[in-house]
């Protein structure tokens, strides 16, 4: 996946990845970019992949690793207890809230609190945009009969994520998680009678939004009691 963006990355006049190979360097692009009146970076394309010599984030404290690992705990515990004692109990219809993709909703919610990424409208939006798209890359290969190619189907489904995330600035990894591994889980049960497999819009629901309004939840409670911490930093 890194040699991957780094090729195409790249390719964008405005992007240098990696921002930086290792953190005890000098600055490597930084004194030798130069930018255009359009806002785009006049290096060549291969000198990007130097690196553009971006300075490592501050190392956080004990105390709020603290707070995170914390976080990040309760979050996927409750998770998991409502998943074994409440969820059995709603017979009408299959519900899973303990997903992998919590995992990686914890992760930004409590060990990058303070970014874009973990604002609660863009987790809950982006969680949303990615159910959905798993939900419309699935009907569009039963639709357009290739619905055996998992490998394209997946990649439909992130690709259709990360585009319409980027479009309502709602970036959150773990919607692109949700997409890809309602994918996976759908395109490998048993087909329906007709050949067809099945598409769960109840997924839409849990766990995309409740699994992460969960987390969303847990980290208003937790990582505002850090004095060091403000979450949200915006509803908006």
């Amino acid at each position: 996946m890194v040699a991957l963006g780094m090729l195409v990355n790249n390719l964008s006049p405005v992007r240098i990845y990696p921002q930086g190979w290792w953190f005890d360097q000098e600055d490597v692009l930084t004194h030798r970019v130069d930018v255009g009146p359009s806002g785009s970076l006049n290096v060549g394309y291969f000198a990007k992949f130097a690196g553009a010599g971006v300075p490592e984030a501050p190392r956080p404290s004990v105390a709020e690793t603290g707070f995170s690992f914390f976080g990040s705990f309760t979050a996927i515990a409750v998770a998991g207890l409502l998943q074994a004692h409440l969820l059995p109990q709603i017979t009408w219809v299959r519900l899973d809230l303990l997903v992998g993709t919590l995992g990686a909703s914890a992760v930004t919610i409590f060990g990058a609190s303070n970014q874009p990424e973990a604002q609660p409208r863009v987790a809950l939006l982006g969680s949303a945009i990615g159910g959905f798209m798993g939900l419309m890359a699935v009907l569009a290969a039963e639709l357009c009969s290739f619905g055996q190619m998992l490998w394209l189907t997946g990649a439909l489904a992130v690709s259709g994520t990360v585009l319409l995330q980027e479009i309502t600035v709602s970036v959150h990894p773990a919607g692109a998680d949700l997409a890809l591994v309602y994918v996976i889980r759908a395109m490998s049960a048993p087909a329906e009678p007709d050949g067809l497999h099945d598409v769960d819009g109840m997924y839409l629901l849990c766990p995309c939004l409740v699994g992460t309004l969960l987390v969303v939840l847990v980290g208003l409670v937790v990582n505002n009691l850090s004095k060091q911490r403000t979450y949200p930093q915006s509803w908006c």
